[in-house]
């Protein structure tokens, strides 16, 4: 009987099946950018990591491990890194 159908009880969460009409956003709008969500951090953000945007913070599952070796990696090296280690930074900072 889909009288009483949900899409957002099902397993997978189908979430596109929902209707476009009569929709609002959630109010407060949360922060679009990196800088909006943490505008301290424009101070030490390093140059040449153009996101603006992050996936997700996911603090309660980050890696220790993880973030010592992006320190061991950024701290053999005086202001900018090679690339090899920007992208290496970046690549991980994207998983």
């Amino acid at each position: 009987d889909s009288k009483y159908f949900c899409a957002t009880a099902r397993k997978r969460g189908y979430i596109h099946n929902l209707p476009i009409q009569n929709r609002f956003p959630l109010l407060p709008l949360p922060p679009l950018t990196i800088y909006e969500a943490l505008p301290l951090t424009r101070k030490w953000w390093p140059s040449w990591d153009t996101r603006t945007k992050l996936n997700c913070i996911q603090t309660c599952v980050g890696s220790a491990k993880l973030t010592d070796r992006i320190r061991k990696a950024l701290e053999e090296w005086d202001g900018v890194p090679p690339m090899s280690v920007q992208k290496y930074v970046l690549d991980e900072c994207r998983k």
